[in-house]
């Protein structure tokens, strides 16, 4: 089915999934809103458990990393290469214990790489978190 509403006519409230409608001479393929909310990212997520320091691999695909520091002293985390990483990387604090045991969240050993310009970020209270977006320059996490 192909609805044209010209800018003058009613508007268009019914359209089924895969009909073409043309807006004020805009072409549109329409879709389910089901179909719509499924397209939009949902976040993936992955627990650690770390008994030490946790080294995230280059191919980390999922978007949050749920860090349980079982080991009863602080840690670190070292982050994918900014360089290969292409998507947002949240690092939570999943046991709740970085007031005790701070979760320090580097970039990758021997990169060059920083995070908002900096060596490192701490986590420092039971529960906090933060979300890194690689920079496209290859140069860290912001």
């Amino acid at each position: 089915m192909t609805i044209i509403r010209p800018k003058d006519a009613p508007r268009v409230t019914v359209v089924s999934a895969g009909d073409t409608v043309t807006l004020d001479g805009a072409t549109f393929r329409s879709i389910l809103y089901t179909d719509f909310l499924a397209a939009i990212h949902t976040p993936t997520q992955s627990l650690v458990t770390a008994a030490g320091d946790v080294t995230l691999l280059d191919t980390e695909i999922n978007d949050v990393i749920g860090i349980n520091n079982t080991s009863g002293a602080a840690i670190n985390v070292f982050l994918p290469d900014a360089a290969v990483r292409t998507k947002k990387i949240t690092i939570v604090d999943k046991g709740g214990n970085a007031l005790t045991h701070n979760i320090t969240v580097k970039p990758k050993a021997a990169s060059g790489q920083t995070i908002m310009t900096g060596a490192q970020y701490v986590l420092d209270s039971n529960g906090s978190s933060i979300g890194l977006t690689p920079w496209s320059d290859a140069t860290g996490y912001y």
